[in-house]
């Protein structure tokens, strides 16, 4: 079985992350991984905090570098994708996107003056799968589930309680796709946490359908949580 990650955070695109690309990719490397999604933060903060004397397209071109730099870390040892974890400018809600591209990022101009129907509608547009990561915790509202390709059931950050099994209820209620991940920060958000499949996903169109048929099992710290 090959494991994939779903939801990785490098410094310095995602602010609260610790762990440069390289560190974390030899990390993943070293846990036995062959697929990591960086899913960096695509937020408020990216602009007014990070980088807030830089043009939007000045700002892409940092962002995008995390990822670069992964790819180039990992050679041919393990398979890096583009992901990203969106937030608009009205609330706090976070939605992990998959299936972005390099030359999409260009395109968003506009998508933080995006609500979560509009926002929606872009990325579902675009080829993309959105899901609303970890809802139930403190701050987030879960939405409407017709904007949603499915919801984070299994978030296993080591320091937030995302309420995991009120996430499943809730994809399991609306019948929404499910994905897991570890939400990994640094070095010590390791918990071999992700999906595994009987083949090695290399590219979106492979990453998007193991999520559309959610053919994987999915493991925490050693432990399975989910088989279809």
């Amino acid at each position: 079985m090959f494991k994939t990650e779903l939801h990785l955070h490098t410094s310095p695109a995602s602010m609260c992350a610790k762990t440069d690309p390289e560190e974390a990719i030899e990390q993943y490397i070293e846990n036995g991984y062959s697929t990591v999604v960086i899913t960096n933060h695509f937020s408020p903060t990216l602009f007014n905090r990070i980088y807030p004397h830089l043009s939007f397209e000045q700002t892409i071109e940092k962002y995008i570098d995390d990822y670069k730099r992964a790819k180039k870390q990992a050679g041919n040892r393990l398979n890096v994708l583009l992901g990203i974890e969106f937030r608009n400018n009205y609330d706090n809600n976070d939605y992990l996107i998959y299936g972005v591209t390099e030359q999409l990022l260009y395109q968003m101009q506009d998508i933080l003056t995006y609500k979560i129907k509009e926002a929606s509608a872009f990325f579902k547009k675009n080829g993309c799968r959105i899901y609303q990561a970890h809802p139930f915790r403190d701050t987030m509202t879960v939405v409407n589930p017709k904007y949603l390709d499915g919801v984070e059931a299994g978030n296993f950050c080591v320091t937030h309680d995302s309420r995991n099994h009120f996430a499943r209820a809730w994809a399991e209620q609306y019948n929404l796709k499910m994905v897991f991940g570890s939400d990994y920060h640094s070095t010590a958000y390791m918990r071999g946490a992700g999906i595994l499949t009987k083949n090695r996903i290399t590219a979106n169109d492979e990453l998007l359908a193991v999520l559309d048929s959610m053919e994987f099992i999915a493991v925490d710290n050693g432990q399975e949580v989910y088989r279809k």
